[in-house]
């Protein structure tokens, strides 16, 4: 299907967080590493946290206890990994201004909007607040909220229900394959964001980043 004819039909639109709206992959992964050395645990290995794009904040964390045998620590890991994430993400600039700039205006034009993702909510509550897009977000669905992370549709298909549009009009960003194939399942349109997110034959539009997407979005995205 053509991208301007996806846009079109088009009725609301939803992002993912952590490398998508936010630009904040690098310091998730500093996150960790930060709560593996407070922890006194072996550091993060080569590629080990890249394996990890794409699930939940919950599985990040259990897939990188399980090999250092401390998975009955989860809870203060997952806790420490929360708290570094928010002394490092503060007044980081993760959410670019384009990309505000795109949220605000698809607001504007009357868009059902929404972020669905497999972080916890007090990690990223603090930059929706600090961008000024709270006021704009109609939905926000976390890992709490669903009984499946991503790549289940859990997410996106509660997302839906909340906005009261059908999956099929529904347009999607996401940066990982396991997100792709969350949005996909749900029967939505996705535009890929980064490299990582598998066959563009599945995607509506690829672009390096958020900032590319919402320059080139801004203009088609119009009732």
């Amino acid at each position: 299907m053509q991208q301007s004819e996806v846009c079109r039909r088009t009725e609301a639109v939803l992002f993912d967080f952590n490398g998508t709206l936010s630009d904040d992959e690098t310091i998730l992964e500093r996150s960790y590493a930060q709560a593996l050395e407070n922890a006194e645990l072996a550091p993060l290995g080569p590629g080990e946290y890249a394996a990890c794009l794409g699930k939940s904040e919950p599985e990040i964390a259990r897939d990188i206890l399980t090999p250092r045998h401390a998975t009955d620590r989860y809870t203060e890991f997952l806790a420490a990994v929360g708290a570094a994430y928010a002394q490092l993400s503060w007044r980081a600039g993760c959410i670019d201004k384009q990309t505000v700039e795109f949220v605000r205006s698809l607001k504007g034009q009357g868009y059902p909007l929404g972020i669905v993702t497999g972080t916890l909510r007090q990690m990223i509550m603090p930059a929706v607040r600090d961008n000024g897009l709270e006021d704009h977000l109609d939905v926000i669905v976390t890992i709490e909220d669903v009984a499946h992370g991503k790549p289940a549709p859990d997410g996106y298909l509660q997302a839906a229900t909340v906005l009261g549009v059908e999956p099929g009009a529904v347009l999607a960003f996401e940066d990982s394959r396991a997100g792709v194939e969350s949005a996909r399942s749900a029967g939505m349109s996705v535009v890929g964001i980064g490299p990582n997110t598998g066959e563009s034959s599945a995607l509506v539009a690829r672009f390096p980043d958020m900032r590319s997407a919402a320059a080139s979005l801004m203009r088609v995205l119009r009732k």
